[in-house]
């Protein structure tokens, strides 16, 4: 989260709360990337005993915030989601149920399995998010509908041996983490995904696709190329 004071507890009480009826061994692990608001405080007044905060002073960016709540994890299965659960709580549960039934080590929403997905979306985002699609897939043999979508699951392993090897700290780490999972020959399922609240997007979309483009080139570039083979 950055800046959400205002949406914080609400998050987290239903995220907790579904969770909780699910009937399932979890915990909830929420990340504040630096907020300079007062989410933090709201984050504290708001977790349960299931709740554990990851905190850090100075924004690093999403793909950093996903990377270390990845880090803190200790599940069996680990799912991340955006803060505003705008794909909604119960596709936690069917994505656990298609887990189990498929045997899936990674399994990513698609919005272009549900076709409903884009239909409340803007005209203009909706024509770069399809576009941006297109260009990942010929940079980078993803093979994948959707590497966008922010709401994917991995097998808890699988999740933290990925997420130590990724370097992106920004909204282009979906593609890093993907392709390193393609590299190392992790096979990688899809489910329909759609977005049930539209909230304020935080994307600017012509500065960001820039700056993503730029990174899908050095991740290109890189081959794949980890943080621990950086570090020998």
């Amino acid at each position: 989260m950055y800046n959400e004071e205002k949406r914080a507890a609400q998050t987290v009480a239903q995220a907790d709360g579904y969770l909780r009826g699910l009937g399932v061994d979890y915990e909830l692990i929420v990340v504040n990337d630096g907020s300079t608001d007062g989410t933090l405080a709201a984050l504290e007044a708001a977790k349960t005993a299931r709740t554990r905060i990851v905190s850090y002073e100075k924004n690093a960016g999403k793909g950093c915030a996903v990377r270390r709540g990845v880090a803190a994890t200790r599940g069996d299965v680990v799912i991340f989601t955006d803060a505003d659960l705008s794909y909604g709580m119960e596709l936690v549960g069917t994505a656990l149920h298609i887990m189990r039934e498929r045997g899936s080590r990674i399994l990513i929403g698609s919005r272009k399995l549900d076709r409903e997905a884009y239909r409340n979306y803007p005209p203009l985002r909706r024509l770069m998010s399809h576009t941006f699609s297109t260009v990942v897939n010929a940079v980078l043999p993803l093979h994948v509908s959707d590497s966008q979508c922010g709401f994917k699951c991995f097998r808890g392993d699988v999740a933290r041996e990925l997420f130590a090897a990724c370097t992106v700290d920004n909204f282009a780490f979906d593609f890093e983490v993907l392709y390193l999972a393609r590299r190392r020959g992790i096979p990688i399922d899809e489910m329909p995904a759609r977005v049930l609240v539209h909230g304020e997007s935080s994307v600017h979309i012509l500065s960001d696709s820039l700056k993503m483009l730029r990174e899908l080139a050095r991740i290109r570039r890189s081959g794949g190329k980890d943080r621990k083979a950086d570090r020998q």
